[in-house]
């Protein structure tokens, strides 16, 4: 053996369980995406339903009818979709604004 080489210079090379590696952060921030997308997608709910809860509300105040019909219920999936589309937006927006903020 040469001088000076150390035969724990070889075992470098191992990474141990502890070790920060690229394959542990991709799916670090997989999760974190799908996590952050749940949130948002809960909260474009929680918005789309306020919002028929607010319109149902304000139409009983003013004497309408609130009782709707079913073809007005399905007029109400096309806005509903949007609504959960917007999660998948807001989650592309803050990913490149953090993308950008580094």
């Amino acid at each position: 053996m040469p001088e000076g080489v150390d035969v724990s210079d070889s075992q470098t090379g191992q990474v141990t369980g502890s070790e920060y590696t690229a394959a542990a952060n991709a799916r670090h921030r997989s999760a974190t995406t799908a996590r952050r997308l749940v949130f948002f997608t809960l909260a474009s709910v929680w918005g789309f339903a306020a919002g028929v809860t607010g319109l149902l509300a304000a139409m009983n105040a003013t004497g309408q009818r609130v009782q709707p019909s079913p073809m007005a219920i399905v007029g109400l999936i096309p806005a509903f979709i949007v609504a959960v589309a917007g999660a998948f937006v807001m989650v592309a927006a803050y990913k490149e604004s953090r993308r950008h903020s580094r």
